[in-house]
């Protein structure tokens, strides 16, 4: 019971900042034009920050059984995700064709980003998982940039390869090179005197942009779905609520506990899967269902029901999880 407490405190702040966000919009402190520039600035500065803090120095690290098995995981788990919503959704009564695509993409893509990342500083403060989770993230990143704009349109689309170079990859692939090759302990301990200072001051810097990225980006989602909530009735299309609830958040968490309980991954892993387990659909994808001209209704009844409804199914999966792999 301690430990649910513990979840349940880890998770509702979540929520707490999610309502922040809503009211900051229906204020109108926060409008579409501050969230543009705002995220510009999480995808361009913090976030990039705060992935190149969590990882130099990470032990976890170090060697390369997190940096090979991390993303793999983090591929299969979207894979998993993308192939059981487009082939169980017409038990839904999706439509085939552009309809179940758009389903697929937006249920079978999890929030992997800034929720699992305060849960998990949350529940796991003085630990390593955070640079795992960015390292699982790549494969992730890898499946949504390809397959995932495959099943939404039908095809890849232009440029869709620069969003594997973007500033939060970057500062991925920097952690990784500063930590594996051994820069980072050099400039840290054996470099001259003005090196090592002038490191240790970057660094210091870094992480104090990175420290903004969370709170941030919880904010500013949920000023988006304050947007999308109003213009939504739930109770229409029951249909894509129940089929995201469902498949989300009840039948895809199995596979996944699965992976964390029965795979031959570090306990680091087996936490970070367990953690993006329990996660609703992401925001991000109904962002780009609407930019690519599919379904927006579809998308955004699988994001607002399935972050609703994870209030009490998220420390329920990680309870679960946790117990399985003690």
């Amino acid at each position: 019971m301690n430990l649910f407490a513990t979840i349940l405190q880890a998770t509702a702040p979540v929520f707490g900042l999610l309502l922040v966000g809503a009211f900051f919009r229906s204020r109108n402190w926060l409008n579409p034009d501050t969230d543009q520039r705002i995220m510009q600035l999480l995808l361009n500065v913090f976030y990039p920050a705060l992935i190149v803090t969590s990882i130099i120095g990470n032990k976890a690290l170090s060697t390369g059984g997190n940096v090979i098995a991390a993303p793999i995981i983090g591929a299969v788990t979207i894979l998993l995700g993308l192939f059981f919503c487009l082939k169980l959704s017409p038990l839904f009564g999706m439509k085939l064709g552009s309809d179940q695509r758009t389903f697929a993409f937006s249920a079978g893509i999890y929030n992997y980003g800034y929720t699992p990342i305060y849960l998990i500083q949350s529940l796991y403060p003085d630990s390593d998982m955070i640079g795992v989770l960015f390292v699982h993230n790549l494969g992730v990143e890898l499946v949504f940039w390809s397959i995932g704009i495959l099943i939404l349109t039908g095809g890849l689309g232009k440029n869709w390869a620069k969003k594997l170079l973007s500033p939060p990859l970057l500062g991925l692939f920097l952690g990784l090179f500063m930590n594996l090759s051994g820069l980072h302990s050099w400039l840290s301990g054996d470099a001259p005197v003005l090196f090592s200072a002038s490191y240790k001051v970057g660094c210091q810097i870094v992480s104090a942009l990175g420290g903004c990225a969370v709170t941030l980006g919880i904010v500013v989602c949920g000023s988006s779905l304050w947007d999308a909530a109003k213009s939504t009735c739930l109770w229409k299309q029951l249909n894509v609520s129940l089929a995201a609830c469902v498949l989300r958040l009840g039948l895809l968490p199995l596979f996944f506990l699965a992976i964390a309980v029965w795979a031959p991954i570090s306990h680091e892993l087996k936490v970070v899967v367990i953690i993006q387990a329990a996660m609703p659909s992401a925001l991000f994808p109904f962002v780009l269902i609407r930019y690519y001209g599919a379904n927006s209704d579809i998308g955004l009844r699988t994001v607002l029901s399935t972050t609703l409804v994870s209030l009490i199914t998220i420390p329920l999966w990680i309870l679960l999880g946790l117990w399985l792999i003690a």
